[in-house]
């Protein structure tokens, strides 16, 4: 059975619309997020991924953290250690303002759909760098120490 041209293009901007409604939908700016002292971390793995490799040296700015100049969301399970004021990772991991660091997650803009009125917003609060993106770690993410 041959399928009408018309037929195939109507199906894949379906396919193409479907996919940018559900990018929309998780978006993971809406999600809540758990707040530990300078700490903004995400509350659990929703099992997506964003595929960049961050890096760069972290900063204590203020009593916010910075990672490249961008406010920051951590994965799952991180904490804010007073004693050491240091970021304390699910492995126990302390990381220090200055220490380089990498690990896979992404940038968002603030500019996104719904940013302003989501869960990362209100988290960050007075740590978020108006009209800037911010980092997001996966949730279920390894941040690495890579120079201390």
């Amino acid at each position: 059975m041959v399928v009408p041209r018309r037929s195939r293009v109507l199906v894949a901007v379906a396919v193409v619309a479907a996919l940018l409604v559900g990018l929309v939908a998780w978006a993971p700016w809406r999600a809540e997020y758990a707040v530990d002292g300078p700490v903004v971390a995400a509350n659990e793995d929703d099992g997506i991924a964003l595929m960049a490799l961050l890096g760069g040296e972290l900063e204590l700015v203020d009593g916010c953290l910075r990672l490249g100049g961008e406010s920051v969301v951590w994965p799952q399970g991180t904490r804010w250690n007073e004693g050491q004021r240091a970021v304390e990772l699910r492995d126990g991991t302390l990381l220090h303002d200055g220490d380089t660091i990498s690990g896979g997650g992404g940038s968002l803009g603030a500019d996104d759909p719904g940013f302003e009125d989501g869960g990362a917003a209100r988290a960050l609060g007075r740590c978020r760098v108006e009209g800037q993106a911010v980092t997001f770690f996966n949730a279920s993410e390894t941040v690495e120490l890579t120079t201390g």
